[in-house]
């Protein structure tokens, strides 16, 4: 359906794993430099496996309350591959593509000294303004535990 911004939502839903390692730091630990995996499965309207790697993640960790809430922001780019040729995105777009490229922002906050954060993500995947094709991609919205380990 349309909502009044003009955002089309699907019945169409995501469960993603994701695994992160951080390979370097700046800013005595505040600007993390790290890559992630992710395997995904589409279920509702689609469903399909989808496989992200993401070399590039730029986590932010430092703001005015971390002494009082642990937080992060990040932004990593990569590529997104879909098994399948996703029906969403082929309704919404027009067309798609298997490989498309990837990218995600992320917003995390949890008790200071915790290994558990609540994460929430856009999770999105894009024909990069004519890079991997004319039309295709679509964005999704999650909410989900990040554990540090």
């Amino acid at each position: 359906f349309l909502d009044s911004t003009g955002t089309r939502f699907v019945d169409s839903y995501l469960l993603t794993a994701a695994v992160s390692r951080q390979y370097a730091e700046r800013y005595d630990g505040a600007l993390a430099l790290e890559a992630e995996g992710q395997v995904v499965r589409h279920f509702g309207d689609q469903s399909h496996w989808e496989f992200n790697a993401v070399p590039i993640v730029l986590r932010w960790n430092r703001f005015p309350w971390s002494s009082r809430v642990a937080s992060s922001v990040a932004f990593g780019l990569g590529l997104s591959y879909a098994t399948e040729m996703p029906p969403v995105e082929v309704a919404l777009e027009g067309e798609s593509r298997e490989w498309l490229v990837y990218w995600v922002m992320e917003l995390t906050a949890g008790p200071v000294d915790s290994r558990w954060a609540l994460s929430l993500r856009l999770h999105h995947r894009s024909v990069a303004y004519g890079l991997m094709g004319d039309e295709g991609g679509m964005n999704a919205v999650g909410l989900g535990l990040r554990l540090r380990f």
